[in-house]
């Protein structure tokens, strides 16, 4: 009902239906459409085209059948469904009711074994389920022995029809029995809807706030672009199945539907909004039926050809292009709080979002979590309470400026900044990436730099134990809670913020200034970068960044000459 409805009658979810989709590299094929009993084969969907479904599942601690190098002809002559996982049987069997041939899941149709292969199929899994019919969501299921389904109790959940009747006359209150007669006779209104017993806890709407209060499906990190990017999701939970697309929002407890986007974040819907709008540009024509006001003007207004031209904007001002790297830091500091197995997926595992959105806007560059037009205001993350209180990464998995340096979660300062006179103060020189050229959006190696020119100087943090000393040692500047010195002069000059515990007792740092706000020169504050230096260099000194830093001294770079430097 719910998917028939929106192919029909859903003019903006048109826009993210293919009429025809590429199928992906390796498919799932589930048979003719009446042979609900024949066998499932991994097939090759290289220049092949038509509806596929996807599915969203949480691997868990038991073991799924996947396919490796040595299975995966096995796989080509075929699966019996024995072999498959309940969460695995339960989405074939979704399919079928559907009557869509072809499903894909990653556990079999990438090859699991091939450093290659993986890294080719995660470049594309952004595409794989933007061009889904939809994505079968198991968000209850903890791993492949749970299963989609589940029994639940229909008196609680199943609303009840009903037909209120009323006089079409607008004067309901009649004075003697005979008006009364002759109003129950005459041609009533009749207003159709549904009597909801209660309305059910559907676990599927917990996508955000503390991660033990999700089900299982949404605290994966990889899910995140599993929920952003299919055009609906059809989810299963522990209490019913429910429904979402760009249109609508429904269960089986208001299977009426609702808003669309329920329970999708800000965030969330500005970035489905920019997939809209690359949608329109890269796929279907414009459909006859669609009202224009349903778009994101902005966007659409200023695409020129195939691309969609939005251009840097000055900080502070509310161009549709800030309001895209605003949307993506915000999903940055939820995706952070997900759980990943391996860590250095940390990229993979958003890469679909990032592609799309390095498509979408012309002429920007994706580099190591952040966007180039855009490094004065991404660089400025910190750590919240969680991850200060963690040792670094033991294993390297992006350069120090990064927040996927981090170990846990983290916040972005811009996303706090209420001032509108912010002013950058980033020179970038270059940046070099060392990624994997089968997927510029994945994994970073050792080596990645920033070099920019900045005035440098040094500053020296004193840990909260000491600070009752520095009162006695300093200046009556000091108020009792700046943790960040000028030694040299004897006053304390702002906070230094360390990212984590490794890097928490450092007696001195060097400061950049990235970004500057105040009313008046006399009035300047500073967000800089807190770094260590690493070597002197053979052209400039090398740093890695420890933290970020917040200089209320106005004229302490004043008289700091400008100098190259790099961050690793």
């Amino acid at each position: 009902m719910w998917l028939r409805k929106c192919l029909e009658s859903h003019s903006l979810c048109a826009i993210s239906t293919h009429s025809n989709p590429p199928l992906p590299a390796r498919v799932l094929d589930l048979g003719s459409r009446s042979g609900t009993e024949q066998g499932i084969r991994l097939v090759n969907g290289l220049n092949r085209h038509g509806p596929y479904v996807t599915l969203s599942h949480a691997w868990g601690r038991s073991r799924v059948i996947t396919t490796t190098a040595s299975t995966i002809q096995q796989r080509r002559d075929g699966i019996s469904l024995s072999e498959l996982s309940q969460t695995f049987r339960d989405a074939v069997t979704v399919a079928r009711k559907l009557l869509v041939r072809y499903l894909w899941i990653d556990s079999l149709c990438i090859i699991q074994d091939s450093a290659e292969d993986w890294s080719i199929e995660a470049a594309k899994m952004g595409q794989y389920y933007s061009n889904s019919l939809l994505t079968i969501s198991a968000v209850s299921a903890p791993g492949g022995d749970h299963g989609i389904f589940c029994s639940r109790n229909p008196h609680v959940l199943n609303p009840c029809p009903a037909l209120v009747s009323f006089p079409k006359s607008e004067d309901f209150y009649v004075d003697s029995e005979a008006e009364r007669e002759a109003d129950s006779a005459a041609t009533l209104d009749v207003l159709t809807g549904f009597i909801h017993p209660v309305f059910a806890w559907d676990p599927s709407e917990e996508t955000h706030g503390y991660l033990r209060h999700r089900p299982p499906l949404w605290q994966r990190a990889w899910v995140m672009q599993e929920r952003v990017l299919p055009p609906r999701l059809l989810m299963f939970s522990d209490t019913q199945m429910s429904w979402l697309c760009r249109s609508d929002h429904a269960s089986e407890c208001v299977p009426e539907g609702g808003a669309g986007g329920k329970h999708l974040s800000p965030e969330e819907k500005e970035l489905q909004n920019a997939l809209l709008a690359l949608k329109k540009y890269y796929c279907d024509p414009l459909p006859d039926n669609l009202d224009g006001n349903s778009y994101p003007e902005t966007l659409l207004s200023s695409a020129t050809g195939n691309r969609i031209s939005l251009s840097s904007s000055d900080i502070g001002t509310s161009s549709e292009l800030e309001k895209l790297h605003n949307a993506w830091y915000d999903l940055v500091t939820e995706y952070t709080k997900c759980g990943l197995t391996v860590k250095s997926d940390i990229f993979p595992a958003i890469s679909g979002i990032a592609s799309t959105l390095q498509r979408a806007i012309a002429g920007e560059q994706f580099v190591a979590g952040l966007w180039r037009s855009d490094l004065a205001r991404g660089l400025l993350w910190s750590a919240v309470d969680s991850t200060k209180s963690m040792p670094d990464l033991r294993e390297y998995r992006a350069p120090s400026w990064s927040w996927a340096s981090l170990p846990g979660p983290c916040v972005f300062t811009v996303r706090q900044i209420l001032w509108q006179d912010v002013v950058a103060h980033l020179q970038i020189v270059n940046v070099v990436l060392k990624t994997d050229p089968r997927n510029r959006f994945g994994q970073v190696d050792i080596g990645s730099t920033l070099t920019a020119v900045g005035p440098l100087k040094k500053a020296y943090p004193a840990r909260s134990e000491d600070l009752a000393d520095c009162a006695k040692a300093l200046s009556p500047e000091f108020r009792g809670s700046e943790n960040l010195f000028d030694l040299e002069v004897g006053v304390p000059i702002g906070w230094y913020i360390a990212d984590n515990q490794d890097r928490d007792n450092l007696t001195q740092i060097w400061c950049v200034p990235i970004l500057s706000y105040g009313s008046s020169e006399d009035d300047l504050h500073w967000y800089c970068l807190a770094m260590v230096e690493i070597s002197r260099g053979i052209e400039h000194p090398l740093f890695m960044r420890v933290g970020m830093a917040w200089i209320t001294k106005p004229q302490w770079f004043e008289e700091t000459p400008e100098k190259p430097y790099s961050v690793l």
